[in-house]
């Protein structure tokens, strides 16, 4: 699939406006970048469906305070860069895989 998002009504060329970022959110935003799961895969959209599935994991163990008015930027493998944005994003984060090929989301 493509790196890039496509427009919308909340939604610019990277960035994505959410309600929440939660779940469901972050689901809808890997079918759109990722398709639907049992798709063959690209190596780099493996890492990205791998990252984005290890976010739902990592944002459920948070207080959903911590998700409103926030932003998430997630950085794949092969250069795709995507927003994820609910309310104002001040509180700002990214995530990644580290060297043990775990997600972390850090504060910025």
């Amino acid at each position: 699939m493509g790196a890039k998002t496509s427009k919308g009504a909340n939604e610019t060329e990277n960035k994505v406006c959410v309600k929440a970022i939660d779940k469901r959110s972050i689901g809808r935003l890997i079918i759109k970048l990722c398709g639907n799961e049992g798709v063959e895969d690209t190596r780099e959209t493996a890492a990205l469906r791998k990252l984005l599935q290890g976010c739902i994991t990592e944002i459920e163990k948070q207080s959903n305070k911590t998700w409103q008015n926030a932003s998430l930027a997630i950085y794949g493998m092969d250069g795709t860069e995507c927003i994820l944005q609910s309310g104002t994003g001040r509180k700002k984060f990214v995530t990644h895989l580290n060297d043990k090929d775990e997600v972390e989301i850090l504060p910025l």
